[in-house]
C-alpha cells in the first residue's frame, strides 16, 4: 500500500502558483487530496483544476470554513444551497449515512 494515499496536506491557496510544482509532486506521489487555507478563489480553482488532472484518482479537497466561505477565500462563491453536497453523496454511498 502507498503510504501517501492516506495523506490529504495542507494546500496554501496564497501559494498555489508559485509551489504548484512541489503539489504536483505529491499529487503524483499519490496523496489522498488537500485541504486549501486561502486564496484567491479562481487561482485556487484553476490549480486544483490541474491537479486533478494529473492525478490517476479523484482527489478529496476540503476547505477550513469555520468562520465561513468570506474569511476562507478572497471573492467567495455564494453558496445557494450548501446542504446539496451531502445531498449527492447520500445517492453515491446510501450505506454509509
Amino acid at each position: 500500500m502507498n503510504p501517501y494515499s492516506r495523506l490529504i496536506p495542507r494546500l496554501n491557496g496564497k501559494e498555489i502558483e508559485e509551489r504548484f510544482e512541489y503539489y504536483l509532486d505529491l499529487v503524483k506521489k499519490g496523496v489522498a487530496g488537500f485541504i486549501v487555507f486561502g486564496g484567491e478563489l479562481e487561482t485556487v480553482r484553476h490549480g486544483i483544476r490541474k491537479l486533478h488532472d494529473a492525478s490517476h484518482q479523484p482527489l478529496i479537497i476540503a476547505s477550513d470554513l469555520k468562520q465561513g466561505p468570506a474569511q476562507a477565500w478572497r471573492k467567495p462563491r455564494k453558496f445557494k444551497r450548501p446542504g446539496r453536497g451531502v445531498k449527492k453523496a447520500e445517492g453515491l454511498c446510501p450505506d454509509f449515512f
